[in-house]
């Protein structure tokens, strides 16, 4: 498998480049470096370019899942999403008004994929489940950046709704309250995603995830088919092509597990098996 990429290196090149433009040249060099990134990307391996990762997970099912979302990436958009504003007078909603709706999505999804109970966010990624949202101590932060990124690109529902879904499930701690202090509007409008504010069903283009629920109750059935679209190279590719039932208070199909998500057998619904068999009896 090869190594995942991310937005991180980009942003330190950026605001390194920034800080210190003026005083000595490397500073050109590293702007040069983060505008590299965003345009070419860093691994030479995956050919896709920092933007490139943005759009492919346009839809709002971040390709690594929400355990690197919330942990690095997620971050890693934002800085630059603002730095570019902020020191270079560079508008990501202006300049490339196509992924304006990334940050909102981010919210949707989020919602969606958390379970009926309200305890974990469906894994897709290299981790195991369950993914207690109780542990994941940066998706409070994600959040946070969500609800203001969204602000700024005009969809303002959606941040209601980050601030709403924060109010209402165990997101953990946050360990970067210096950062928050920028980006949270603790007056700002919540909506609560379980009073009916959202609708059923939601499709996440690039990748495809279709997520499914009969109510917002803590009593719903809910489901999750996941389709291909995503880059070849993340730890989420093995999950493709399978699907999620959940009954009652537990899942009724066998998930991915970690890095042995090829390793479940017969128990895994995954799209694989079908093909193995078929080429068998051909």
């Amino acid at each position: 498998m090869q190594q995942r990429p991310s937005l991180v290196p980009m942003t330190i090149h950026l605001i390194m480049g920034a800080a210190l433009y003026g005083d000595t040249p490397d500073a050109v060099a590293m702007l040069d470096r983060a505008w590299y990134g965003w345009q070419t990307g860093y691994f030479l391996t995956s050919g896709v370019s920092n933007l490139e990762l943005i759009q492919s997970s346009l839809g709002g099912a971040y390709f690594a899942g929400f355990d690197y979302f919330n942990a690095t990436d997620g971050r890693g958009i934002a800085e630059w999403w603002i730095s570019m504003q902020t020191a270079c007078d560079y508008d990501i909603n202006v300049e490339h008004p196509e992924i304006k709706s990334f940050w909102a999505n981010i919210v949707r999804s989020a919602i969606h994929l958390t379970d009926p109970l309200r305890q974990t966010i469906y894994h897709y990624s290299s981790w195991q489940d369950p993914n207690r949202l109780s542990q994941q101590n940066y998706m409070r932060r994600s959040l946070t950046l969500a609800a203001y990124y969204a602000t700024q690109a005009g969809n303002r529902t959606e941040a209601a709704l980050a601030r709403g879904f924060a109010d209402q499930v165990d997101v953990g701690y946050h360990s970067d309250p210096f950062t928050l202090f920028f980006f949270d509007m603790p007056n700002a409008t919540a909506t609560s995603p379980y009073n009916g504010a959202m609708p059923l069903t939601r499709f996440a283009d690039a990748p495809d995830f279709l997520m499914f629920r009969d109510n917002w109750s803590q009593s719903a059935n809910w489901g999750l088919f996941i389709g291909d679209g995503s880059i070849p190279f993340d730890h989420q590719s093995p999950d493709h092509g399978h699907f999620v039932i959940w009954r009652g208070d537990d899942y009724l199909t066998k998930g991915a597990r970690s890095y042995e998500s090829m390793a479940n057998g017969d128990f895994f619904n995954k799209r694989a098996k079908k093909i193995k068999r078929d080429s068998c009896q051909g």
